[in-house]
């Protein structure tokens, strides 16, 4: 299980039943193609003079995430702390897409809430 920080805004909005996260691709790509985030980079020797890697989202489907509340909003003196009033455990990833928002491009998140046991 990975870890995902939220902010209580969007621990608000997942609880109230929004099911996307956007995260920002880093670094920023060149390109999208095909939905793949580029980066351009010199060849190494024997390698085609330019060459483009693809960026790997950070959470795949599938991946279950721990949600952890931002460093803003943890209580003092506390490495692990409980919001009760904004109590989410953990997230499914159902899908993945990179999207351009306000000249940025954002992973986007498709999110489903696991249920305690």
């Amino acid at each position: 299980m990975k870890s995902i920080l939220l902010k209580a805004r969007e621990v608000r909005a997942v609880l109230a039943g929004d099911t996307m996260l956007l995260r920002k691709v880093k670094p920023q790509p060149f390109i999208v193609i095909d939905g793949n985030p580029l980066i351009i980079r010199k060849a190494k020797p024997g390698e085609f003079p330019i060459q483009r890697d693809v960026i790997e989202s950070p959470y795949q489907v599938g991946d279950k995430l721990w949600v952890e509340p931002s460093e803003s909003e943890r209580p003092l003196n506390s490495k692990h702390p409980s919001t009760p009033s904004l109590s989410l455990s953990g997230l499914e990833v159902v899908s993945v897409e990179v999207e351009k928002v306000d000249g940025e491009w954002n992973w986007k998140y498709g999110v489903k809430r696991l249920m305690c046991v």
